[in-house]
Formats: C-alpha cells, structure tokens, sequence
C-alpha cells in the first residue's frame, strides 16, 4: 500500500480505519441502536455473520422483514 499512496497516505488510512473502530467502540458501549429501516433491512444478515451475538445487538430490535429495492431507483419509490 505504500508503494502506492506513499507513507504519508498510509498513515492516513491507519488514522480513518482506527477513527472509525473507536466509534463503533463508542456506540457499543453506550447502546445506541441502529434505526428500524436498518435493523428490519439487515436483520438476516445479521443473523447469518453471527453479528446478533455481540452484546450491542441487545438493543436493537428487529421486525426482520426486509424490503429491499431491486434497483437503485426503487430507493425512492
């Protein structure tokens, strides 16, 4: 990766991947939960990678129904 974005874009890169470790850190710890349109969107796959076992994911519940769109304009609809 150096060789590519140099020293400086490394630390870089360290410095956003460790930002955003501590925040999700941060809002395990504290319970936020994740907002109904994500937690019924993503319900199954969070089940499937086992991310539900983590202790965080006590306090989000969950419908479980996705409905996800088939494209990129069914967001908007």
């Amino acid at each position: 990766m150096e060789s590519q974005l140099g020293q400086l874009g490394v630390i870089e890169a360290a410095a956003t991947v460790s930002a955003f470790e501590g925040l999700n850190r941060i809002a395990d710890a504290t319970g936020i939960q994740l907002d109904s349109g994500l937690a019924d969107e993503s319900a199954d796959f969070r089940s499937s990678l086992g991310l539900d076992a983590y202790s965080g994911a006590s306090s989000t519940s969950s419908q479980g129904t996705p409905s996800r769109a088939d494209g990129v304009l069914g967001i908007f609809s």
